[in-house]
């Protein structure tokens, strides 16, 4: 018979018991012949209760002592069978004896246990390869996502901005979908705002996702007052498979300034574009900003040298579809030149200014521009020929020039605009050649009926222009007079000769 090595130690055979002996039978299993050996041991007769009250506590020990070394042969004779003969359990874990250097086979309990855990994992593994539960084919990988802003350069309020997935991909070729979300958020990016103020879903990774930038933050739905500084954009791409990854974005939103318009109004003078000294000039600013932002406008006033500049005033504002408009009124009291400040800032301390200069002036003396019959004034002694038989011949001033009093006068009503005065003078025979003005004749013309004189006679026919300033006319001997240059004239005067 072939021997087998096993660690059990040594059992005293004097020791052994006889009447277990032919517990171990051959061919038992190691179970089994435990089992026997415990029924052995409930069939011996027990001692009468006040017998047992007798015994020591030394005897018990040794009772307990001489069990334990049965269980030890029992357990020497089963280890030397063959392995072929031994059950499958012979290999389970094997628990210690209380007796020191001895080892026993688990107990029933712990076999029962062992044998329903092995019975429900192979019950489980039979169950997940039928019903597919345990996947075994190719794992399918997450793609990728990747948000690829079109658009370079900054991004202002209130502007589009686009965003594109083409860059996202997947290493398994699924065709993908994506879903975009926007959110406005706190300017130092703890936080955004919910919900998404713009979204598309499951759209196609070929479609671009267009962001109508809010001027203010969306909290909760509604716009805010708060001006919107950053954006975050959340890009998630699906696969087919049911897998998905995101990618997430944040674009810093810049303020726009405000823009501002100056606008100067007042009559000047058309040749040299002087404002007349005393006459108002209106200032008008007209203030908008791009991102809706409320705009404050500030003035400033430059005047020229000895002036009290105590004219300077509000005269309007308003706010209308989005522009603040303000007015300051101006009073010139001296010439030189005026410099006026505009700055319009929104409340992100964004601004924009202008300026503007206003040239003022004394009012320069009217000008006859034009006239019928044409005048010579390099030739004041030249004299024109009247014909008895033209009868009546119309001497007209066609066009007077000013800063502010014109004629022909101004075509619609104007507060500061006015018409040029006439003043015509006349020397006759029946004068003694001595000029006469012709009363309440404050007209652009005069007409002579030379039907009226003797062949020979000499008529001198004069006018003047005025404006609203008095002035001090040249010697009223001169014919012609030009207060401010020879090409500005005041006077001219028309000798005639009767024929």
């Amino acid at each position: 018979m072939q021997t087998y090595a096993t660690n059990w130690p040594k059992c005293s055979i004097q020791d052994r018991p006889a009447s277990n002996t032919s517990l171990i039978l051959e061919g038992d299993s190691l179970e089994t012949a435990t089992r026997s050996m415990r029924r052995a041991r409930l069939h011996e007769p027990r001692a009468e209760h006040s017998a047992a009250t007798k015994h020591s506590a030394a005897t018990q020990h040794s009772a307990a002592a001489q069990y334990d070394l049965e269980i030890c042969h029992l357990c020497r004779d089963f280890s030397a069978r063959p392995a072929w003969r031994k059950p499958f359990l012979y290999w389970l874990p094997i628990v210690k004896s209380r007796q020191e250097g001895c080892n026993s086979a688990l107990s029933m309990t712990c076999h029962t246990l062992f044998a329903i855990a092995v019975a429900m994992g192979l019950l489980l593994l039979f169950c997940g390869l039928v019903t597919g539960c345990f996947f075994t084919g190719p794992i399918n990988n997450k793609p990728d996502a990747r948000i690829d802003r079109i658009a370079s350069g900054p991004t202002y309020r209130g502007e589009v901005a686009t965003f594109s997935a083409l860059k996202s991909d997947d290493s398994d070729r699924d065709e993908l979908l994506v879903d975009w979300r926007a959110w406005t958020c706190r300017q130092d990016g703890n936080g955004c705002d919910s919900p998404a103020f713009q979204e598309q879903n499951r759209v196609s990774r070929s479609s671009d996702f267009t962001v109508q930038v809010p001027a203010f933050r969306v909290i909760g739905g509604a716009v805010s007052d708060q001006p919107t500084a950053l954006i975050l954009v959340e890009l998630t791409v699906h696969d087919s498979r049911g897998a998905e990854n995101k990618d997430h974005l944040f674009v810093d939103i810049l303020n726009r300034p405000p823009e501002l318009e100056l606008q100067v109004q007042g009559p000047v003078a058309p040749n040299d574009q002087f404002h007349p000294i005393g006459i108002p000039v209106r200032v008008a600013a007209r203030a908008s900003d791009p991102d809706g932002d409320p705009v404050t406008v500030e003035w400033q006033l430059d005047s020229p040298g000895g002036s009290q500049a105590s004219s300077w005033s509000k005269i309007g504002e308003s706010d209308h579809n989005g522009v603040h408009e303000e007015v300051y009124q101006l009073v010139p009291d001296t010439a030189g030149t005026w410099q006026v400040e505009v700055t319009a800032s929104d409340q992100l301390g964004a601004r924009d200014d202008t300026d503007e200069t206003i040239p003022v002036q004394e009012d320069a003396p009217p000008c006859i521009a034009s006239a019928d019959p044409v005048l010579f004034p390099q030739q004041p002694q030249a004299r024109y020929i009247v014909e008895r038989r033209e009868g009546t011949r119309r001497f007209t001033v066609l066009s007077v020039t000013d800063d502010l009093d014109i004629y022909p006068p101004p075509d619609v009503a104007d507060e500061y605009r006015g018409r040029a005065r006439f003043r015509w003078f006349v020397a006759t025979p029946d004068t003694a050649g001595q000029r006469v003005e012709v009363q309440n004749h404050d007209v652009s013309n005069y007409v002579i009926d030379a039907s009226a004189y003797a062949p020979g006679d000499r008529l001198s026919l004069r006018v003047e222009v005025e404006d609203r300033v008095e002035r001090t006319q040249c010697d009223v001997a001169q014919p012609f007079c030009a207060l401010q240059g020879p090409s500005c004239y005041q006077r001219v005067t028309w000798e005639l000769e009767i024929r």
